[in-house]
């Protein structure tokens, strides 16, 4: 029977988190940031005459604590993003050894083959979570960062359930 072809797996860029850089906001879209959450904070109140002002001020308050937020986040950001994408490197060349391994023994059984393939599904999976982590801020940030380590945690259980497996 003939061994079955290798389907190399994309490598995820490590540039991509370690090299992002935090653009500023720039003066138009912080005064369109402002705008709106004047509008809504106006629309709120029913559009009552003379707070307007207050509503300008208030907007622009909430988006200095917003960019400031976002600001102070970012080194704790970056370093856990550092971390996770160098564990997920060595996961990443311990999952091409197990491809290899498992296409080498000719005997490697069906069942075994398909489940490492299905670890590159579980793999794409996580690094569409990490795309994610990485371009979000503040409140979904952080819930982003709950996903990463739930899926995080179920590509490494998958991984080492093959690994026993294969021994």
């Amino acid at each position: 029977m003939p061994k079955p072809e290798l389907t190399p797996t994309p490598v995820l860029d490590a540039k991509l988190i370690v090299e992002q850089k935090p653009q500023p906001v720039a003066p138009a879209e912080r005064y369109r940031m402002t705008a709106e959450a004047a509008y809504f904070s106006a629309e709120k109140r029913g559009f009552a005459d003379g707070e307007m002002v207050n509503d300008w001020l208030q907007a622009e308050a909430e988006m200095d604590c917003l960019l400031q937020q976002q600001e102070h986040e970012l080194p704790e950001k970056k370093a856990y993003l550092e971390k996770l994408e160098a564990s997920y490197r060595d996961l990443d060349a311990r999952h091409e050894t197990l491809k290899k391994a498992a296409h080498d023994a000719g005997t490697a059984k069906t069942e075994i083959r398909e489940e490492i393939e299905a670890l590159a599904g579980k793999r794409a999976e996580f690094e569409l979570i990490l795309k994610d982590l990485r371009q979000h801020t503040g409140d979904t940030w952080q819930d982003l960062k709950l996903m990463a380590e739930n899926a995080w945690k179920e590509l490494q259980e998958a991984f080492h359930s093959i690994v026993a497996r294969m021994k």
